[in-house]
């Protein structure tokens, strides 16, 4: 309710803003384009955000696509400190909360925290029987600035950090890391690309790792109206049932619906040491609260 009624507050305070320097200033967005062939999600995220805007403001907003080949993500969050960028979307952590104004609404509502794994053909009956003790001793492959890298760790996982993201699916496939967590909206798309080159990769889903895990749009903190407008625009499609629609139909994340498919999956849960105090994965509005 408290939520709520801020948001409708802002949606006051933004047509305000909307009457002077904000028509000029915020009227491109700039995010980033694919870091490469796997990355499918970046559709989704750049679709959403698309939506958001146009339901958030009467102003006119472009978004333009800046080439992120290769990027890591210190370097992304680095573009967005120096202005290069005007969104970027990644899984929160207390210290990017600090240092980025977080538009506090799970994008996947929650899901994000869902993991499958990709990993060698040969190895996926093997894993399918793993207990939780013998599971941590495996090798993940995880981003470098990810902080699934070290949410993994912290619960006792071995992890194998590499700096760019379509590396890992090599790093699988040579054996230098035994299996890549992926979540269960994304995994699969990503896979049907990888196995193009690599096509000895498979998914295991029987066995999932979770821990609480939402991915945020973060903005500049000099950016007060364009967070703004997006923090308005996903609460009206989320009023509306065009988020859950979106996310349920979108050819990157129809992968994880219906979600009684994941009943009966053995399910590892992990803390999550890197989540704000404020953070509530009990919200049903935003979070999807049954699996």
């Amino acid at each position: 309710m408290f939520k709520r009624t801020i948001y409708l507050l802002f949606s006051s305070v933004l047509t305000l803003f909307s009457s002077n320097s904000y028509s000029s200033e915020v009227t491109l967005v700039r995010v980033l384009g694919q870091q490469s062939a796997e990355d499918v999600t970046q559709d989704y995220f750049y679709q959403l955000l698309g939506k958001a805007l146009k339901a958030g403001s009467t102003e006119p907003y472009y978004t333009r696509l800046v080439d992120a080949t290769s990027l890591t993500q210190g370097r992304s969050m680095q573009l967005l400190t120096d202005d290069i960028i005007d969104v970027y979307w990644m899984g929160t952590t207390i210290e990017s909360e600090n240092k980025f104004h977080a538009v506090k609404i799970p994008l996947m509502k929650g899901l994000l925290g869902y993991r499958v794994s990709i990993l060698k053909k040969q190895n996926l009956n093997y894993f399918s029987q793993l207990s939780e003790a013998e599971f941590k001793q495996k090798v993940a492959c995880q981003g470098e600035h990810w902080p699934d890298t070290k949410i993994l760790q912290a619960n006792g996982y071995k992890v194998a950090a590499a700096g760019r993201y379509d590396a890992m699916f090599a790093m699988v496939n040579k054996g230098r890391c035994q299996y890549f967590p992926r979540a269960i909206f994304e995994g699969y798309g990503e896979l049907a690309v990888a196995q193009k080159t690599y096509n000895d990769l498979v998914m295991l889903d029987d066995v999932l790792l979770h821990y609480p895990y939402p991915i945020y749009y973060f903005v500049n903190k000099k950016n007060i109206a364009l967070s703004m407008a997006i923090e308005i625009g996903l609460e009206k499609l989320i009023d509306s049932g065009e988020f859950d629609s979106f996310m349920q139909n979108h050819k990157v994340t129809k992968y994880a619906f219906p979600l009684d498919k994941w009943k009966g999956k053995r399910i590892f849960q992990l803390n999550n040491p890197l989540l704000s105090k404020q953070t509530d994965p009990t919200n049903p509005r935003y979070w999807i609260t049954t699996f």
